[in-house]
């Protein structure tokens, strides 16, 4: 045997004694080391605790906000909205998550609703252009060339 391996196995020796009965009787290379882990005052590697020890956990709620205006071609305002109900809308709603010093930012829950559509408004209408005949110099509406306007004084449909 090696000067080595007899110098480590008579502490092994030692600390075999010491300990014994207190973690184990078998021979063990590292019982020395195990002696330091005990139960000191009710704890328990408190001077190297675990990284999360200490830490908190928040659970956030965060409102978002957010609206959309279409603009829709339509006969009525009936017919636009349900053009929207339809065909508009919110298609997907991601949440991002990541990681804050290397711990998780998780979702826990979400949701989200509709609101009426109590505030449709009709932004413009399309018009026959307002022409002026050259030979006369009067104003005419040109059903061939339309325009859309704003201006709701010119529009020909009630809302």
């Amino acid at each position: 045997m090696s000067d080595e391996k007899l110098k480590k196995a008579l502490e092994a020796n030692v600390a075999r004694t010491e300990l014994a009965g207190e973690v184990n009787t078998k021979w063990t290379p590292d019982a020395i080391d195990k002696v330091e882990e005990k139960i000191v005052d009710g704890t328990y590697k408190k001077n190297d605790p675990h990284k999360d020890i200490g830490k908190q956990k928040f659970r956030v709620k965060t409102y978002y906000s957010s609206w959309v205006e279409y603009d829709v071609i339509a006969d009525s305002k009936e017919e636009a909205e349900n053009a929207v109900i339809e065909h508009g809308g919110i298609d997907k709603i991601e949440y991002q998550e990541g990681y804050h010093r290397g711990d998780p930012v998780e979702v826990y829950a979400s949701d989200w609703n509709t609101d009426d559509y109590d505030q449709t408004e009709k932004v413009e209408e399309c018009v026959p252009y307002e022409d002026n005949d050259i030979d006369t110099g009067e104003y005419f509406e040109n059903y061939e060339d339309p325009e859309w306007t704003s201006d709701s004084y010119r529009w020909k449909n009630e809302v």
